[in-house]
């Protein structure tokens, strides 16, 4: 009897312990696919810069509306220097991509053969948060998209593309059994809707959206519409891009530099300091370009002046005389042929102003240089019609302007931003047609940002 005991207790400890290594399992299968890092503190700084973007935008129909986070959803990726964070989301609108000619009563079917989430970038050393909208499009409809996650989808055959939260193009990518074929780059649009690019595209990409109404004793009624378009050029990406975190910027993610007009160009790899040795300068400028922030502004810039075959664009500081007192800086063309722009920052007056209204001086000359690029002034003779650019700016781009500031000083009220942007444009018949409030609320704004009512200042200033 006491072999057959010995034999019995081995087994239930040998049950035991097989029960405790299944469980062990389970919880660790549960970890990996559950939140991770996803901890309270994560999810606060999501839902803070995600809810930060949305209150950004002045025109709330550009946002992907209907898309909705599930903040109790969340997969978390590690992706290097970066944890990824991917949040699961409500599609109340039925958005989808599809080509450009659909059958609208199938809207349903579309919606399942795309996926939206909404992807967080926050870098393990700084803290600081990037987020777009990924959306997955295979090209056959027989895939689990659940089972696909951000620069990890397996032999995925079909179209990866990210929209930033304002419902601009960020970045595409094509993928043929895993491997990345080819990169979508946005079509950048002038201020008056005309493509800039020669060519046609190679695409185009409309974002679908159905709205129901009725219900009750009235019949239920679905339009399908596109709430939005975006013109694709294509890019061959020879030999394969990777799925993982290198390969030279071809690895399947989204664009933490992007900007509204879609542009994959990083405005902060440009070389902007070296000509600039004023430490104010300096500061303001890198502030200008800083990388982890996402605006129009930027985008313009990076789209006209980064990349090959592409203007120059260079920054200097230089004392101006004394009759140049309200001149903060200047914008030429270094070369009429190659369009090369060299911008001069006033040593004399605007390091004495705050960064905030350096910031503002640096995009609108920017501006200056992307309107140069748009109406070159070595293009024959009528055949472009070269617009005033302070009337233009006026006319075209408070918006923008105003948005871009708030994008980098999240704490910036809406009037000071559009104050900052009105700076420079005065002599414009636009700025005539403001009303007499308005105009004095602009000079006095821009008074205490410049740093000229030295017991009345407003913003960062390093003098």
């Amino acid at each position: 009897m006491k072999p057959r005991s010995n034999l019995l207790s081995i087994l239930q400890h040998a049950v035991g312990f097989y029960c405790l290594i299944i469980i062990l399992q389970i919880l660790a299968c549960k970890k990996s696919q559950s939140n991770g890092d996803g901890s309270d503190v994560n999810i606060s700084d999501m839902k803070n810069w995600y809810n930060s973007e949305i209150a950004k935008l002045t025109n709330k129909s550009e946002r992907l509306i209907g898309l909705n986070p599930i903040w109790d959803k969340i997969t978390t990726l590690d992706d290097n220097e970066n944890l990824v964070f991917e949040v699961d989301l409500i599609n109340q609108n039925h958005l989808f991509t599809a080509d450009r000619k659909i059958d609208a009563s199938k809207y349903k079917d579309y919606e399942l053969r795309n996926l939206f989430k909404l992807i967080f970038i926050k870098n393990k050393a700084t803290g600081r948060i990037n987020g777009a909208y990924m959306n997955i499009v295979p090209d056959s409809n027989s895939l689990n998209l659940q089972k696909l996650h951000y620069k990890n989808v397996g032999d995925f055959t079909g179209k990866i593309q990210y929209y930033n939260i304002n419902g601009t193009y960020n970045l595409g990518w094509h993928y043929t059994n895993g491997n990345i074929d080819k990169k979508f780059i946005a079509r950048l649009k002038s201020a008056s809707g005309a493509f800039t690019e020669k060519e046609p595209p190679c695409g185009v990409f409309p974002v679908m959206g159905t709205i129901c109404a009725g219900g009750d004793d009235d019949p239920v009624v679905c339009t399908t519409s596109v709430v939005g378009t975006t013109e694709i050029d294509c890019y061959p990406i020879e030999g394969g891009g990777s799925t993982g975190g290198g390969n030279s910027g071809n690895n399947g993610g989204m664009d933490p530099g992007g900007s509204g007009s879609g542009s994959t160009n990083d405005p902060s790899t440009l070389d902007t300091v070296n000509h600039v040795t004023n430490i104010c300068l300096k500061q303001g400028l890198a502030k200008a370009m800083q990388k982890d922030v996402v605006n129009d502004v930027k985008g313009l810039m990076a789209s006209t002046y980064l990349g090959a075959n592409k203007p120059d664009i260079d920054f200097y500081d230089s004392p101006m005389s004394s009759a140049d007192s309200n001149t903060y800086a200047v914008t030429r063309v270094s070369n009429l042929a190659s369009l090369n722009i060299s911008i001069t920052f006033n040593t004399s007056n605007l390091p004495n102003a705050s960064e905030q209204f350096i910031v503002s001086t640096v995009y609108h000359e920017v501006l200056h240089a992307y309107l140069t690029a748009l109406f070159p002034p070595n293009s024959p003779n009528g055949t472009i019609i070269i617009p005033e650019d302070h009337q233009y700016m006026a006319t075209n781009y408070i918006n923008m302007m105003t948005s871009s500031l708030r994008s980098m000083y999240p704490d910036i009220t809406e009037a000071d931003a559009r104050a900052l942007s009105w700076g420079g444009l005065e002599n414009t018949s636009a700025y005539d047609l403001l009303t007499i409030s308005e105009k004095n609320e602009i000079a006095t704004i821009n008074k205490k940002y410049s740093g000229k009512a030295p017991n009345n200042r407003l913003g960062k200033f390093c003098n």
